[in-house]
């Protein structure tokens, strides 16, 4: 029995405290399974609001509105109090108001609820297997959507989304995902459940692999290479021959180096515009960050499109800075970014103090958020991909990583 529950003086009051609490972590496990999922969003909106009224509710149970003191509270509250104060100006206050209803709150909500809700070490663990049933079902599935399209592993004429809404959303889903399959590979098991995770993990990777997002392969050998270099020398000596190893064989061999820049290519006839046509928009984004340095354009990646759609850079087809960073500094301005930098440095340090803890079970789960934050903004750094579910999702494992920390503090 908690401090404040012992402090209940009815039967009625100890009952809601423990069922509030039941509630809330069903919330979670739902969402922890089933928030890329794009097809039942009113699941999600349902959990959401669960969580919402489990945080009031329990806010009237103690009789006093309070957040768990943790040291990232000061950059992210500051943050969100920046987003708020940036609607003064913005451009579509409307669009903007919806968009911190929608993006930012979540956000928010999901990330204090962890902290709130979640007990013990017992708790944390108790989430994972519904990210691996969610994992299972999504790879399962786009590997039979690349089947039932007739894929061709030459091209990526069929590039699979599974069940979210496009193979963007799900290559950074998985980029979420991979490194918490890792982590059921790294911890102590044998038998059924050793191999099950064994076939998560690489069924997971064939399904990165058929997203044919060349960005995100990228990320997800960062985030391995950066596994090696911080706990496993090993892993890193291997993958980062393997990335000399091709490089030389490119330098080298015009055929393979053709086969390496064009690999996936609807058009390979065609020249690749991609990246200098971001190179162009990112120039575009730091002007507009010079002109509007203080409170931007308004919140919300809809609104660099609002406001420029129809001069030459930004158009229907590119209608944001492809930009995570300066999407931000476009729509909130310089100082809203540096705030959301402070929060990410925050994330990283608390994260970084729970994987030194040694070999422990928080060293490993911290370990693997690490590799996410590694990959996810990777990921953001050519598309701005931190709205809806993987940003959620984001701050939900955040949440967790945080938890066990103060758990660890207080132990």
């Amino acid at each position: 029995m908690t401090e404040y529950e012992a402090g209940l003086v009815t039967i009625e009051g100890q009952r809601l405290w423990k069922w509030h609490g039941y509630l809330a972590r069903g919330c979670l496990m739902g969402l922890m399974a089933f928030l890329p999922f794009a097809h039942i969003t009113w699941f999600i909106s349902g959990a959401l609001i669960g969580l919402g009224l489990c945080v009031v509710l329990r806010w009237w149970l103690e009789r006093k509105v309070s957040l768990p003191s943790t040291s990232i509270n000061a950059p992210l509250l500051l943050f969100s109090v920046w987003v708020i104060l940036s609607l003064i100006t913005a451009t579509d206050l409307t669009y903007s108001l919806f968009q911190v209803k929608n993006q930012l709150f979540p956000n928010l909500l999901i990330f204090y609820s962890v902290l709130f809700f979640i007990r013990n070490r017992d708790d944390v663990k108790m989430l994972l297997p519904f990210l691996y049933l969610g994992l299972l079902v999504m790879s399962l599935y786009g590997c039979f959507e690349f089947w039932q399209k007739n894929g061709n592993l030459l091209t990526r004429s069929v590039r699979i989304g599974s069940l979210t809404s496009d193979y963007i959303y799900l290559s950074t889903y998985l980029l979420l995902a991979i490194p918490m399959a890792f982590l059921g590979l790294l911890l102590p098991g044998r038998g059924f459940v050793k191999g099950t995770m064994i076939l998560l993990f690489f069924l997971s990777l064939v399904c990165m692999f058929l997203t044919f997002t060349r960005i995100a392969w990228a990320a997800l050998v960062l985030q391995f290479l950066f596994y090696g270099l911080v706990r496993n020398r090993v892993v890193f000596g291997i993958g980062l021959g393997m990335i000399v190893l091709v490089g030389l064989l490119s330098l080298f061999s015009p055929l393979i180096r053709q086969a390496v820049m064009t690999y996936g290519e609807v058009k390979p006839d065609e020249k690749v515009e991609g990246f200098e046509r971001r190179v162009e928009v990112w120039k575009f984004a730091i002007q507009e960050m010079v002109r509007h340095p203080l409170t931007g354009i308004g919140y919300g990646r809809d609104t660099i499109r609002k406001v420029y759609d129809g001069n030459r850079i930004i158009d229907r087809d590119w209608w944001h800075t492809f930009n995570s960073f300066l999407d931000l500094g476009v729509e909130i301005g310089a100082p809203g970014l540096l705030l959301f930098l402070w929060v990410l440095y925050s994330l990283w340090r608390v994260l970084w103090e729970g994987m030194k803890q040694g070999d422990s079970y928080d060293s490993l789960f911290c370990m693997a958020l690490l590799m996410i934050m590694v990959g996810y903004f990777v990921r953001n750094q050519v598309d701005h991909v931190y709205v809806n579910f993987p940003a959620q999702l984001f701050w939900l494992f955040m949440g967790l990583g945080v938890k066990l920390r103060l758990l660890q503090q207080t132990s």
